[in-house]
């Protein structure tokens, strides 16, 4: 490891790990002959909060995932998608090179939001991307 501290590429060689082991006690490392394992253990309170409501609890409530909800025949008919993805449809049919940024530009959306209506339109057969997602194109199918 030295090699990065000759060419500049780390600030002080080993001082990262002795402060660790000075600060954590030793029974949450699993060292062996090739890895380190380290074990950060929250408490039920910070534990609760990265985990938000049960996963569970959120499919229980999620309407998509109820068979008696007629929402979900949709035999992927466009009509019956939402305005937001019969518009990411037709920009894609008229410029299918464009990109999420460029998407959440045009329709003032989030990226997470316009990522997951693409995702769907994928999932649901309407759009397939053909090349690399920096010089590839979206392929309007249906």
């Amino acid at each position: 490891m030295r090699i990065f501290s000759d060419l500049d590429m780390s600030e002080q060689l080993g001082t990262g790990m002795k402060k660790i082991l000075r600060q954590y006690p030793k029974d949450i490392f699993d060292i062996s002959e090739h890895f380190l394992s380290v074990k950060f253990m929250y408490n039920k309170e910070a534990q609760g909060i990265i985990d938000g409501p049960k996963v569970a609890d959120k499919i229980k409530n999620d309407p998509d995932n109820d068979p008696n909800n007629d929402s979900n025949d949709s035999n992927n008919d466009p009509n019956n998608l939402d305005e937001v993805s019969k518009k990411i449809l037709q920009i894609l049919q008229e410029r299918p090179e464009i990109s999420r940024k460029e998407l959440v530009e045009l329709l003032n959306k989030s990226l997470k939001t316009i990522g997951r209506k693409l995702a769907a339109l994928k999932n649901g057969g309407y759009i397939e991307r053909i090349g690399s997602n920096r010089s590839g194109y979206w392929k309007v199918i249906k």
